[in-house]
């Protein structure tokens, strides 16, 4: 395990305060509420940690990064499960979109299980704030 339950607080908390006062996030947070990390049974965080160092290629495709899933279980005994995955999009054979591949600013946002594609993986509940690879700005939707 790479992260403590304790090390994954302070990295979700440090998180929210070096976005809160952005306008965008200073607005979700007005109407969502402050994001809290798990502090009671059943309570999920999950967090997204990008690869340190240089960014080549926008690395489509390299399970370089760390997801986690922090929570407490139902009998408030606190958990942590760490996988390697990306947290850029991958490479297609095909373009998808004309305006490039979709990615998160970093930040905080907030989530529910939703339907893509036939699936039901987390989808957006909230704004967010993401640009196209093709853009030379962000932008928020």
């Amino acid at each position: 395990m790479q992260h403590t339950f304790e090390q994954y607080q302070r990295i979700f908390d440090g998180a929210i305060a070096k976005h809160a006062g952005e306008n965008f996030f200073a607005k979700l947070i007005q109407d969502h509420g402050k994001p809290e990390f798990p502090s009671a049974p059943r309570g999920v965080a999950i967090i997204g940690i990008r690869h340190s160092g240089k960014e080549s290629d926008n690395r489509g495709n390299v399970a370089d990064d760390l997801i986690a899933l922090v929570r407490f279980d139902s009998d408030g005994l606190a958990q942590v499960y760490e996988y390697v995955g990306t947290t850029e999009p991958g490479l297609f054979a095909k373009v998808m979109n004309p305006e490039g591949d979709f990615r998160l600013n970093p930040g905080f946002y907030f989530f529910k299980l939703g339907v893509h594609h036939g699936v039901n993986p987390l989808s957006y509940s909230s704004l967010y704030s993401a640009w196209r690879t093709s853009e030379e700005r962000r932008r928020v939707r």
